[in-house]
């Protein structure tokens, strides 16, 4: 399963024609980390698993290996709605990080 989740990254992101970089810049992590999520050596923390799954749209059971069916919740979403729903993700990061400081 863990080899799946960077195969499947890959995957999306070389179909959507995203570079590395052009997906590491949209959930707020390095290049590299994305190399390393790719060839399994790292994997995703929940809420950039969650963001990695909005972006492409599709679900995170998909992006795990625990469903081979890319349709997600999030289909009927317009562009608009779907940046609002990434931004909430992020606001819950930050606010997780502020309570893990404390």
């Amino acid at each position: 399963m863990v080899d799946l989740i960077g195969k499947r990254i890959k995957k999306l992101r070389i179909e959507r024609n995203f570079t590395q970089q052009d997906l590491a810049h949209q959930i707020n992590v390095s290049k590299n980390t994305i190399s390393l999520y790719e060839t399994g050596k790292k994997y995703p923390s929940l809420i950039t698993l969650c963001k990695i799954a909005a972006i492409f749209n599709v679900t995170t059971d998909y992006l795990l290996g625990l469903s081979n069916a890319l349709g997600t919740e999030y289909a009927a979403l317009d562009d608009i709605q779907l940046e609002i729903l990434r931004n909430l993700v992020s606001q819950f990061e930050q606010m997780n990080q502020m309570k893990n400081e404390i």
